[in-house]
């Protein structure tokens, strides 16, 4: 419907959403009504969530434990797939979800901070001012982040993800493995052998090619 209204001789499209005599009545408004629903049902952060856990068949129970690996706590090129799959994870499931290092891009700045020069200064440095996932959930820091080692080697997780995969992103080229030097991120030792390939995930969100 879209391509078909695309094709139509519309005037006045330069100051806003234009005219065209050939369009059915409101034929705009209708569309733009149709995007915004689909949006919202299928492209909201839990919604991309719940398609992750879908293609793994990961229950939503309030018993699921997930390791969310993000690599870095902050850069200048945050993944917007990795903060919607994160911010919908988090909305599932709460504490269930422990992300090592804490994911700072996706919480809300010190007490008082948000909407200051601190903020405005973050953003200015960051692809896309940060988009509109960066500083927007309430600090976790009551979560136990020590130890991941050993309680990955315990098994304690029902899904390990790895969310920054793409060649350019920093889950990269950290680490030794298999007598190959930086070859996999923080972890992957740990994991590897240990947890079924449809327990982990890896996150390829990078668009630089």
């Amino acid at each position: 419907q879209g391509m078909e209204l695309h094709a139509l001789p519309w005037q006045g499209t330069e100051h806003g959403a234009g005219s065209c005599e050939a369009a059915p009545p409101n034929a705009y408004k209708s569309l733009v009504q149709k995007l915004l629903n689909h949006a919202e049902k299928h492209l909201s952060t839990e919604a991309s969530a719940r398609r992750l856990l879908t293609m793994l068949d990961i229950p939503i129970s309030d018993g699921t434990k997930i390791l969310f690996l993000p690599c870095v706590s902050l850069d200048n090129f945050p993944s917007y797939l990795a903060a919607s799959v994160f911010h919908g994870l988090v909305s599932l499931f709460g504490d269930g979800i422990l992300d090592v290092p804490e994911y700072d891009y996706a919480y809300e700045l010190e007490a008082g901070a948000t909407g200051t020069a601190e903020e405005a200064r973050l953003r200015s440095n960051m692809w896309g001012q940060g988009y509109t996932l960066g500083f927007k959930l309430p600090r976790r820091s009551h979560l136990d982040r020590s130890n991941i080692s050993a309680r990955i080697r315990a098994r304690e997780f029902d899904l390990i993800v790895f969310a920054r995969m793409s060649p350019y992103e920093p889950c990269n080229f950290w680490y030794n493995f298999a007598g190959h030097g930086a070859a996999v991120p923080q972890f992957f030792e740990d994991v590897f052998g240990r947890y079924p390939q449809e327990r982990v995930a890896l996150l390829y969100g990078d668009d630089s090619g």
